[in-house]
């Protein structure tokens, strides 16, 4: 009785041990689903994707492909609903700040994220690199964007838009000439890059950097202020529009 009960156990574990190493990726744009058994390594979901998916692009540009961890999307929406609670605190306590403040939070109110995991996504690298290449186990989505020579300019702008790239110009020939909101920064930017990675520039004649944009790059103007608890805000913001799907 007690070798059945014992057998019994080490099958429920086993049971439970498969189910966990089990792995589902999502390719949205082709309306399918890869499904292994177990865990496998980045390299082979890539080869499956490019056999089953329908996206001729799918090898090139691979800064703005992107793959989301659905089993910690929650925490991107924590992380989307503490930023707007802060900069709803901070329109409280920044009166003159308010009409800007509330025109960031509608901006960020649109906006769809999840948990980004940080893994290149170059097949050939990949390949070629075992750190580069994890074992991926549980639910996934993975997210092909198509290539677009342009650039997104948002946060304390009169409209966010979109700018077509030219690869002769830095980033402080474009971002100089942005129609801005008086209460953003007169000399620095946030540019967050289309692999999710970010850095803050100049950009002004006294200041800029020679710092380039890719395409589907984000260009966030913050707040002209040296505050210490803004500044943390605005690398919040920023790390959320970098968990943004789609980009």
């Amino acid at each position: 009785m007690k070798l059945r009960s014992l057998l019994s156990a080490l099958i429920a574990v086993s049971s439970v041990s498969a189910y966990a190493n089990e792995l589902v990726v999502e390719i949205p744009s082709d309306g399918i689903t890869l499904q292994y058994p177990q865990s496998v390594r980045l390299e082979q979901v890539l080869s499956d994707a490019i056999q089953h998916s329908k996206s001729s692009d799918l090898l090139s540009f691979p800064l703005n492909k992107q793959l989301f961890d659905i089993t910690k999307e929650n925490e991107a929406n924590q992380l989307k609903t503490s930023v707007l609670e802060e900069l709803s605190d901070l329109s409280q306590k920044k009166k003159k700040l308010r009409t800007s403040i509330e025109l960031v939070i509608n901006q960020i109110k649109r906006w769809d994220v999840g948990y980004r995991v940080q893994v290149s996504l170059d097949y050939d690298l990949i390949r070629l690199a075992l750190e580069k290449n994890p074992r991926l186990s549980g639910k996934f989505e993975l997210l092909l964007p198509s290539r677009e020579e342009a650039f997104t300019v948002e946060g304390l702008v009169f409209s966010p838009q979109k700018i077509k790239l030219n690869q002769a110009s830095s980033a402080s020939e474009y971002l100089s000439q942005v129609n801005k909101l008086s209460s953003a920064h007169k000399s620095e930017a946030w540019i967050i890059y289309s692999d999710g990675h970010f850095i803050r520039s100049g950009y002004a004649y006294w200041n800029k950097e020679p710092t380039q944009l890719t395409p589907g790059s984000v260009v966030f103007f913050g707040f002209d202020s040296d505050d210490k608890d803004i500044r943390e805000l605005e690398h919040k913001i920023v790390k959320l529009i970098s968990m943004r799907k789609g980009l």
